[in-house]
This record gives structure tokens, sequence and C-alpha cells, in this order.
């Protein structure tokens, strides 16, 4: 396991159960008014949001076998066992595959990161207009 990506898909599933992912049929979790009463759980920083959406879209992008086992090992609450049970893997399998699930997710954020630093090239002629 790599700490700081067992950290963020720690925070992930948190903001998972919160709500901030869109399931169900559309209905808000709580009503407006509750909303803007203060509560110490419900209030986020928007980028603690950008970072959660971050690591969904990271998860995403996971093939089935590896996006089931985070889905399962940080969604469901249960043992190692149960959750290797449950996806029908031995315990040793799971954890390589939770591993390599890490090791992937840590690339997608390392090349998201590049990514925003590079300008094409059209972003290059809207930019040279401007100035």
């Amino acid at each position: 396991m790599i700490p700081h990506i067992n950290d963020r898909l720690n925070d992930w599933a948190s903001w998972v159960a919160s709500g901030r992912k869109v399931v169900g049929l559309g209905y808000p979790s709580q009503c407006a008014f509750q909303r803007l009463t203060p509560s110490g759980s419900n209030l986020r920083a928007p980028i603690e949001n950008e970072y959660a959406w971050e690591i969904e879209r990271a998860v995403h992008d996971l093939d089935a076998n590896l996006r089931d086992v985070v889905e399962q090992f940080y969604l469901h609450a249960g043992t190692v066992d149960s959750h290797a049970k449950a996806l029908r893997i031995c315990r040793d399998t799971l954890y390589v595959r939770l591993h390599m699930a890490h090791t992937k997710i840590m690339d997608w954020l390392q090349c998201a990161d590049d990514d925003r630093g590079r300008l094409t090239a059209s972003d290059r002629f809207a930019t040279n207009r401007l100035c």
C-alpha cells in the first residue's frame, strides 16, 4: 500500500459517503435550509471536493478488476477476508490488486499534473493573441 494514496482514497470514500457523489433518483440528501446551518462534518472546503473528484476520475479509469477492489475495500465496511470473499478472490490477490490500483492511481495523478502545465498549439495561439 502507498500511504499517501491510501489517505487520498480514504478521503474519497468519506466524500462519497457524505453524499457528494450523485446517486439514486437525484433528490438532495438534505433540505435546502439545513445546508445553511453550520455543521462540523458537512462543511468541506472546495479544494477537498476537487481532490475527491480527482480520485473519482482516477478510480473510474482503472481496469474493472482493480476498480472493483478499490470500491469494495474503501466503500464497504468489513475485514480483508470479507472483502476478498465478496470479490471471490484470495486475500493475497486482494492485496496485490490493491497495490496495483494504488500505483496506477499515483501514475494517473502524476500524469494529470503534467498535463495541466502543458499548453496545446491552440492554447499558445490564443495566449499570444491576448498579449
